[in-house]
């Protein structure tokens, strides 16, 4: 199972906030209705960084989303960002996306342990491999991280799941030149209230391996985020549009109407 994952910030003149607010509210709209293109991706799930209070995002500057975008076969990527039919969805991306930040990668989803249904909330961590022999660097993260976090007894309370996405090198895609990360893990929680306890015992398992060691903390991006499932695999993409309404109802700020509903949906 192949994922595309961009992170992406706010351009020039747009607040994160009105970024994000697109991102949530008009982009996934504007996915839904790329029927030709949604044939390449049996399932699309977006992820809204929180930034208030004991959720904000633990580095750097504030970002806009994390999509994960589910492709069956490496060749699926290229044939997918060439194909005319994903224009409109690039026309919207510029509009809440700066390309100059952009950081993007592809990689192979590995389920370290836990359901494979997706949790409601997800710590992302975007991280690079210190100067060091990058062979070492990745058998470290693959082997000896991901098995220190399946024996810790307390993340395994806290966590429903753990994945860790491999990049798949010599990836090209028809995206700018954008920044890239070594390694992207994925922890899956049900309730926020699990947060400290997870991210205190994390630090603890990371000092314990000397993960700094191998794994670049300055460049490392961590964030906290909700996790909305658009389609998933078997459905069809129109199966968005019902979601879309439920966050549309559940949420507790002014939203405007989603313009590009289809009239009757």
């Amino acid at each position: 199972m192949l994922k595309f994952l961009p992170l992406v910030k706010a351009p020039v003149g747009m607040t994160t906030e009105e970024s994000a607010y697109h991102y949530r509210w008009h982009h996934s709209s504007v996915v839904t209705q790329a029927i030709e293109f949604n044939r390449y991706m049996p399932k699309y799930v977006q992820n809204h960084p929180l930034t208030r209070g004991s959720v904000r995002r633990v580095v750097g500057e504030p970002s806009t989303a994390a999509s994960r975008r589910t492709i069956l076969q490496r060749g699926g990527f290229q044939r997918a960002f060439e194909d005319p039919a994903y224009a409109p969805l690039r026309e919207d991306e510029v509009r809440f996306a700066n390309f100059d930040e952009l950081v993007l990668v592809a990689a192979n989803a590995v389920p370290v342990f836990g359901p494979a249904r997706d949790a409601s909330f997800k710590v992302w961590r975007f991280a690079n491999f210190c100067d060091v022999d990058a062979r070492r660097a990745r058998l470290f993260w693959e082997m000896t991280y991901a098995s220190a976090v399946s024996r810790d007894e307390r993340l395994r309370r806290v966590l429903v799941s753990y994945v860790q996405n491999r990049k798949i090198d010599n990836f090209t895609s028809t995206f700018p030149d954008s920044v890239s990360a070594d390694i992207v893990d994925e922890f899956w929680i049900q309730s926020l209230d699990v947060l400290p306890e997870l991210l205190e015992a994390e630090q603890e398992l990371r000092d314990r391996i000397g993960h700094e060691s191998w794994i670049d903390p300055v460049s490392t991006i961590m964030f906290v985020a909700e996790s909305k499932l658009l389609w998933d695999f078997g459905e069809n993409p129109s199966a968005a549009w019902s979601r879309l309404r439920r966050w549309d109802e559940k949420s507790t700020h002014p939203v405007e109407p989603l313009a590009a509903l289809p009239v009757g949906s």
